[in-house]
Protein backbone atom coordinates (compact mmCIF):
# COMPACT_ATOMS: atom_id res chain seq x y z
CA UNK A 1 0.00 0.00 0.00
CA UNK A 2 1.38 3.37 -0.94
CA UNK A 3 1.86 6.20 1.48
CA UNK A 4 -1.03 8.18 -0.03
CA UNK A 5 -3.34 5.15 0.23
CA UNK A 6 -2.46 4.80 3.89
CA UNK A 7 -3.29 8.45 4.43
CA UNK A 8 -6.69 7.97 2.80
CA UNK A 9 -7.50 4.96 4.97
CA UNK A 10 -6.38 6.77 8.13
CA UNK A 11 -8.41 9.81 7.11
CA UNK A 12 -11.54 7.74 6.52
CA UNK A 13 -11.16 5.96 9.84
CA UNK A 14 -10.51 9.23 11.66
CA UNK A 15 -13.52 10.91 10.10
CA UNK A 16 -15.72 7.94 10.97
CA UNK A 17 -14.52 7.97 14.57
CA UNK A 18 -15.07 11.72 14.88
CA UNK A 19 -18.53 11.49 13.33
CA UNK A 20 -19.48 8.69 15.69
CA UNK A 21 -18.26 10.63 18.71
CA UNK A 22 -20.24 13.71 17.71
CA UNK A 23 -23.32 11.58 17.11
CA UNK A 24 -23.03 9.96 20.52
CA UNK A 25 -22.59 13.31 22.25
CA UNK A 26 -25.49 15.02 20.50
CA UNK A 27 -27.94 12.15 20.33
CA UNK A 28 -31.07 12.17 22.44
CA UNK A 29 -31.97 8.55 21.75
CA UNK A 30 -32.28 5.74 24.24
CA UNK A 31 -29.05 3.91 24.97
CA UNK A 32 -30.19 0.61 23.45
CA UNK A 33 -31.26 2.29 20.19
CA UNK A 34 -28.02 4.22 20.03
CA UNK A 35 -25.92 1.09 20.61
CA UNK A 36 -27.80 -0.77 17.87
CA UNK A 37 -27.30 2.06 15.38
CA UNK A 38 -23.65 2.38 16.39
CA UNK A 39 -23.12 -1.36 15.88
CA UNK A 40 -24.82 -1.20 12.47
CA UNK A 41 -22.69 1.77 11.43
CA UNK A 42 -19.50 0.09 12.63
CA UNK A 43 -20.40 -3.05 10.68
CA UNK A 44 -21.09 -1.02 7.53
CA UNK A 45 -17.77 0.79 7.92
CA UNK A 46 -15.91 -2.49 8.40
CA UNK A 47 -17.50 -3.87 5.23
CA UNK A 48 -16.54 -0.77 3.24
CA UNK A 49 -12.96 -0.90 4.49
CA UNK A 50 -12.78 -4.59 3.60
CA UNK A 51 -14.01 -3.80 0.09
CA UNK A 52 -11.41 -1.02 -0.23
CA UNK A 53 -8.61 -3.39 0.73
CA UNK A 54 -9.90 -6.09 -1.60
CA UNK A 55 -10.06 -3.62 -4.49
CA UNK A 56 -6.58 -2.32 -3.71
CA UNK A 57 -5.22 -5.85 -3.52
CA UNK A 58 -6.77 -6.73 -6.90
CA UNK A 59 -5.30 -3.61 -8.48
CA UNK A 60 -1.85 -4.41 -7.13
CA UNK A 61 -2.04 -8.00 -8.34
CA UNK A 62 -3.17 -6.97 -11.81
CA UNK A 63 -0.43 -4.34 -12.17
Amino acid sequence: MTNSSKKVVVGVLGAAALGTAVYLLLSSEKGSDMRRKFADSANDLACRIGEMFTNAKEKVQSA
